[in-house]
């Protein structure tokens, strides 16, 4: 069986070591290759823990499918979009991390009886 490589393009996504190095890493990745690897390059950020980058992915995607403007350019509206994108995905990595809340138990959940085990 053979050792499966890294294409060298992950691999230095996968050498960034801080938020702001994976966004630069984000902006400066060829688009095709943000849509080709997409589940691979949110993967790796879910893991590193950066949020924010789903909704930056997902414009990327909508802007590469959308049709353009009798010229060839993308129109306005996708400039946009990724600008937008980008915008809340910084915003977001700046953002210290919050600790996971216990969910709220559901309305229908009977409170437990301590009588049981009260001293």
């Amino acid at each position: 069986m053979s050792e499966q490589v890294l294409l060298p393009i992950i691999e230095q996504l996968a050498d960034c070591r801080t938020d702001q190095e994976r966004i630069d890493w984000l902006l400066a990745c060829p688009f095709a290759i943000l849509r080709k690897y997409d589940f691979t390059i949110r993967n790796r950020m879910h893991v590193a823990g950066l949020a924010g980058i789903d909704g930056y992915l997902d414009a990327v995607a909508v802007a590469m499918s959308a049709t353009r403007s009798a010229d060839g350019f993308w129109r306005q509206e996708q400039y946009d979009l990724i600008q937008a994108s980008i915008e809340t995905m910084t915003a977001r990595a700046r953002l210290p991390e919050q600790p996971a809340a216990d969910p709220p138990p559901p309305d229908d959940t009977p409170v437990p009886d301590h009588s049981l085990t009260e001293i």
